[in-house]
């Protein structure tokens, strides 16, 4: 790719910290599978024609992949080799660990919680498009898009420093005493 501004996920992606409650890390793995559904960019999960952790989670696998060592095809460069970038994939495996939370459940309770939670994130889409009438893009449009397009508006709210589902935790992650927000003066989220 060639054009880009920033990185790819620019300022909007850094490691945020997620408590302990099991309704913090439900939270985060609700939001990570909901994504292109609840944007309503594909009606179902599995509809989603790129990455995504819902199918290696619902099979139990590990998801493999390419991964293109791009520093490895600079320094060839340098040495005036003249490669493709094939030459610099390897094989890439991630295996997805269960939340700390579900770490107590066999293979496959913990399936169908993640079974479960993708049905809700699909009924939960459904009825919002009902009540709105608006539809999803779809999968084949989706890889119609110009990766280059940027929106007209971008989400320009701050990142939290800490995801808790309750107030107390993340008093406790920050150092603070009070009621009030974090010293970021961001409020908790879910």
């Amino acid at each position: 790719m060639t054009g880009w501004k920033d990185k790819v996920w620019s300022r909007r992606y850094q490691a945020t910290v997620v408590s302990n409650e099991d309704a913090a890390q439900t939270a985060r793995l609700f939001y990570v599978l909901s994504n292109g559904v609840k944007e309503h960019l594909v009606a179902r999960v599995s509809e989603w024609p790129g990455v995504h952790a819902a199918p290696a989670l619902l099979a139990g696998t590990a998801l493999e992949g390419v991964w293109v060592n791009r520093t490895a095809e600079y320094l060839a460069k340098q040495r005036g080799e003249t490669t493709g970038p094939q030459s610099f994939e390897e094989p890439e495996t991630l295996i997805l660990e269960p939340l700390p939370c579900w770490e107590h459940l066999s293979s496959e309770q913990y399936r169908h919680q993640i079974e479960c939670m993708v049905q809700e994130i699909e009924d939960t889409a459904e009825a919002q498009r009902k009540r709105s009438g608006k539809q999803p893009l779809g999968p084949d449009a989706i890889r119609r898009q110009d990766p280059r397009t940027e929106p007209n508006r971008t989400k320009k709210s701050p990142a939290p420093r800490f995801h808790a589902s309750a107030k107390k935790h993340v008093r406790s992650s920050t150092g603070s005493t009070s009621n009030s927000s974090p010293p970021s003066g961001r409020r908790p989220t879910g």
